[in-house]
């Protein structure tokens, strides 16, 4: 019985159930190491994981680092910016089911 209730083998997405939640929005259930519990994200893409599993990818909707940058060399400045890449994170359907429940559209 207790090999049956904490089997750990994880379960994937077929390819039309991941595509399928592409676009939707979730909220993270638990913390991860870099989400915290209640924050939003959304569904960005769904990748082929094993030969027949399929994983979902979520964006989180955190706040990124911004940098700016400024040299004058002789008569000619330069000014740029860069932003930290977006806080992702790849889920199996048991994963996903578990740990990214699904948000409740906005109504205005």
């Amino acid at each position: 019985m207790f090999n049956d209730c904490c089997n750990l083998k994880p379960v994937f997405f077929t390819e039309s159930e991941a595509r399928a939640h592409v676009g939707d929005r979730v909220e993270a259930l638990t913390d991860f190491p870099s989400v915290p519990a209640g924050t939003p994200g959304k569904v960005v893409r769904a990748l082929k994981f094993a030969t027949d599993g399929w994983v979902v990818r979520v964006e989180w909707a955190l706040p990124r680092r911004r940098s700016q940058y400024f040299a004058t060399v002789v008569n000619f400045s330069f000014n740029f910016q860069t932003q930290s890449s977006p806080v992702t994170d790849e889920f199996s359907k048991d994963e996903f089911e578990r740990l990214a429940g699904h948000r409740e559209p906005q109504v205005r």
